[in-house]
């Protein structure tokens, strides 16, 4: 859906997805809405390998490091989204759980001791090492899963931009 949405304000999107049924209902709606510009692969980050020799000047990636096995392997997407950049390329990665906030989900949250919680702090030693130019925490409109929940109004994720 992202990648229908972002198709009428750039040349063109290539859209990655490791579930075969979302990528057959993207392709769905991609004839349905005669979108052109839009390419799908079936792949999993950090591997890419259906990106392998391609470069972006812009990467979205929307609530997907929480799913890694561990913080090295969320490391290891960084430094594959760094590679994937273009030189002062950037990416907006968006939606993803402040391990400083773990406290704030009650115990019975289904999926609170299945998620990877890392810290802003993580992202940014990660980034420095990796070589990212900057990490900028940002802000974005979204409806917050804790509150739909338990009630509790408080933003227990966060989104942030890398620059190469």
């Amino acid at each position: 859906a992202m990648a229908i949405e972002f198709s009428d304000y750039v040349a063109k999107v290539v859209a990655v997805e490791p579930l075969m049924p979302l990528i057959q209902e993207a392709k769905r709606s991609i004839r349905e809405n005669k979108v052109d510009n839009v390419s799908l692969y079936l792949d999993t980050f950090p591997r890419l390998d259906s990106l392998k020799n391609s470069k972006f000047t812009k990467i979205y990636c929307g609530s997907v490091l929480q799913y890694m096995a561990s913080l090295e392997e969320i490391k290891e997407c960084l430094s594959r989204t760094f590679d994937l950049l273009e030189d002062s390329g950037k990416a907006l990665f968006f939606h993803h759980y402040d391990a400083k906030k773990k406290k704030y989900y009650p115990d019975n949250y289904w999926w609170k001791e299945e998620m990877q919680w890392f810290s802003l702090e993580d992202v940014k030693k990660a980034c420095k090492e990796i070589g990212f130019s900057s990490v900028e925490s940002v802000k974005m409109s979204h409806s917050n899963a804790l509150e739909i929940y338990s009630g509790v109004e408080v933003d227990c994720s966060f989104n942030f931009v890398l620059e190469k």
